[in-house]
């Protein structure tokens, strides 16, 4: 019942869900970069494309008239050595000295080269992927977007496809589980003092609809030291509709709590007595189909909101009133007697043992389903990022120890060194340079001439 420690709580719980509400923008901000990353790369190709067929038509040309294709020859494998960065292709040139381009079956240089075409999406969220709400890669009006693996533009699809919505996944089952946890615990206690007004998390509820549900759960009005003021037990298992959850609360109670379902569709809970609140024992009640409590199905006291790390929060009455928190189980005491009371702290305790309980987790990104404890799950996230880190980098290391080498024997199929040219370079120019000191030396010679005949 100490609020200041119940503050500490709430504090430390919204700072939980706000750096999960930032990590999960992170991975949201990557994906939209590596989808910006691909529209721009798309044009990059396109450009690439249409150098090739240019210096292809020229080579044509220079073949026609009997000039050297040989420089023309090199802009065009330095420009194939481009494209090759960008998107994983095969080529061939045939006997009329062409260029001929392919990607994963696909022509793309063919003569006349192909203009791959690509709608970057909206902002990214944890519901856009591919190909429900993010658009393909377009060659002719197909989509090729899974026939693209390698280069640089494969690389940004399994990141925005596969790698960061894994590690999405992986944050999402972290917080569905918390949210899980921590709610079923809260919603079988009751806070000291006792909220006056209770309105549950659930939504789009209305009194009209069907309800299939057993068991009985007990609700109470109490004055600010936890004495019972009127008590009822709702049976749950004679009620078909929300309407007569309601009429049982608002009749059986004695009119100390008003029972309604608002506009928003949320179950409401009103104490009619100023000083006085409400508490709730779930006992035995189960609504079908999964069996919840009364509470927690309605939610009527959870800790967090939300549906995934992208929106976890606290829930509105604890952010705005700490002292709120629950910390004890209510009794279902008589009127007269207490049904909360001070040092309690047994829901308390419950609580913070959560994070050390194996709870179940479903199957997330490349992580099977298991039962772990919260932190220890957390603690398998970080070392799980970890890890891919540095596989990536040395998987970027030996790609690019593996495109030095093929670099290397492609100039070396082609006949050109680099070093053994820029060596021929130097050397001509120290030959230049020699023969322009002798030609200076020749001139003064016959300038020298002139004059003594003269």
């Amino acid at each position: 019942e100490d609020e200041s420690l119940k503050a500490q709580v709430v504090q430390a719980a919204e700072m939980l869900a706000y750096e999960m509400n930032t990590l999960s923008s992170s991975v949201q901000d990557l994906r939209q970069q590596a989808n910006d990353d691909i529209a721009t790369m798309v044009e990059s190709i396109n450009q690439s494309l249409e150098t090739l067929e240019d210096l292809n038509k020229q080579i044509a040309r220079a073949e026609a008239t009997g000039q050297s294709t040989a420089d023309l020859e090199d802009e065009r494998r330095a420009e194939l050595k481009t494209l090759s960065g960008y998107i994983e292709i095969d080529y061939f040139i045939n006997s009329d000295n062409q260029l001929k381009v392919y990607s994963g079956g696909n022509a793309l240089l063919n003569g006349d080269a192909a203009t791959l075409s690509y709608t970057s999406s909206q902002t990214m969220n944890g519901e856009i992927s591919y190909p429900a709400n993010i658009s393909g890669i377009m060659l002719n009006g197909t989509d090729i977007t899974d026939d693209i693996n390698g280069g640089e533009l494969g690389a940004l699809i399994t990141l925005r496809d596969e790698t960061l919505p894994a590690e999405q996944e992986k944050l999402d089952a972290l917080a569905t589980a918390l949210m899980d946890a921590m709610n079923t615990a809260m919603n079988t206690g009751s806070s000291l003092p006792a909220r006056s007004t209770i309105i549950g998390d659930t939504t789009d509820l209305s009194v009209s609809d069907s309800l299939s549900a057993t068991g009985s759960f007990y609700i109470a009005t109490v004055d600010s030291d936890g004495t019972v003021s009127q008590s009822a037990t709702i049976d749950l298992s004679t009620a078909s509709t929300w309407q007569d959850v309601i009429d049982q609360v608002n009749s059986a109670i004695g009119g100390s709590v008003t029972a309604s379902i608002d506009s928003n569709g949320q179950f409401n809970l009103v104490a009619n007595t100023t000083g006085e609140g409400i508490v709730l024992n779930q006992m035995d009640s189960a609504i079908n189909p999964d069996g919840q409590s009364a509470g927690l199905y309605l939610g009527l006291n959870n800790f967090f909101t939300g549906t995934s790390a992208e929106d976890i929060s606290v829930s509105d009455y604890l952010s705005d009133s700490s002292e709120y928190l629950a910390t004890s189980t209510a009794d279902t005491a008589a009127t007269g007697s207490a049904a909360v009371y001070a040092g309690d702290g047994s829901l308390a305790s419950e609580l913070a043992d959560l994070f050390t309980t194996n709870v179940s987790f479903d199957a997330a990104g490349d992580f099977a389903a298991q039962s772990d404890s919260l932190s220890d799950y957390a603690i398998k996230i970080m070392s799980s990022v970890a890890t891919d880190a540095d596989n990536a980098s040395e998987q970027a290391d030996s790609a690019l120890t593996l495109y030095q080498q093929t670099s290397e024997s492609l100039q070396n199929l082609a006949g050109v060194n680099i070093d053994e040219e820029m060596a021929r370079i130097v050397e001509l120019e120290a030959q230049y340079e020699a023969a322009a000191t002798l030609m200076a030396t020749v001139q003064d010679m016959f300038d020298s001439l002139l004059a003594a005949v003269r």
